[in-house]
């Protein structure tokens, strides 16, 4: 049985919040049924909207702690996860495929 992070995970700076989901699972359930699973190990913090990948770009509101959001960067899709800084971020860089190897490979390369 997996455990899922609470609210209170998220409700931390950008900083924290990285350093906390380093080796964290994160899981992917497919609409066939197939999960994909693979181990952040990879992660960059960005604690403003003076940042690249900051939530805030196109947004007015401030997003929940916790939100996750998929911003392209230079034809690049990355996963942010919004913390509790004022428009902060945190960027999963890279996982370690886990479970569902063959089915992350077809998609990397999907357009």
């Amino acid at each position: 049985m997996t455990k899922r992070l609470g609210q209170s995970f998220y409700n931390v700076s950008s900083k924290e919040l990285a350093i906390s989901l380093l080796g964290k699972i994160l899981v992917r359930q497919l609409d066939t049924g197939e999960t994909l699973k693979g181990r952040i190990v990879e992660i960059e913090s960005y604690p403003s909207s003076q940042d690249i990948f900051s939530n805030q770009k196109e947004n007015n509101e401030p997003i929940k702690p916790g939100t996750s959001l998929v911003c392209v960067s230079y034809g690049l899709f990355w996963l942010n996860i919004s913390s509790n800084d004022p428009n902060g971020v945190v960027v999963i860089r890279a996982i370690e495929p886990i479970v569902g190897v063959k089915g992350m490979m077809t998609r990397r390369n999907r357009k």
